[in-house]
């Protein structure tokens, strides 16, 4: 298994829920409304899997901190819909990897592959009250 695509989602970023608004890292963008974080939507094909890298270098302050990540797949212009089963929340300092490969619980992001379909992704994360802070943030989307 090899590293084929890096899709940089936050690079150190700060998710403030109180400050709705775009949220740029270097080249990368998505935007924070109230307490909903959406990545910049990225195209997928044939890469046989994918792992969901999430990092917090500074504790997060707050009531109850905490924010829920996942992957949304929309299937040729289709709705974007969540990738497998929920995801606990990521609370503290340290990394969350969540694979999304065949046998693993989140299983394949596209689980029938179809060459006429187009197929979009995009990176969602969910703070778990208004007063939450976190100070440094970075995800990663990996094609493995």
């Amino acid at each position: 298994m090899a590293i084929g695509r890096i899709e940089q989602i936050l690079g150190k970023a700060s998710l403030i829920a109180a400050v709705s608004g775009a949220v740029s890292t270097m080249s990368q963008a998505g935007q924070l409304n109230g307490l909903t974080f959406l990545s910049r939507q990225i195209t997928i094909s044939t890469e046989p899997g994918w792992v969901l890298l999430c990092r917090m270098e500074t504790a997060p302050t707050g009531t109850t901190p905490g924010i829920v990540w996942e992957v949304d797949l929309s299937d040729n212009g289709g709705a974007f819909t969540r990738v497998g089963a929920a995801i606990a929340a990521q609370t503290a300092v340290g990394a969350l990897v969540v694979p999304y490969y065949t046998s693993s619980t989140q299983g394949l992001i596209i689980p029938s592959f179809n060459a006429t379909h187009t197929y979009v992704v995009q990176v969602k994360g969910v703070l778990a009250n208004a007063d939450n802070v976190f100070p440094s943030v970075s995800v990663d989307l990996i094609a493995i």
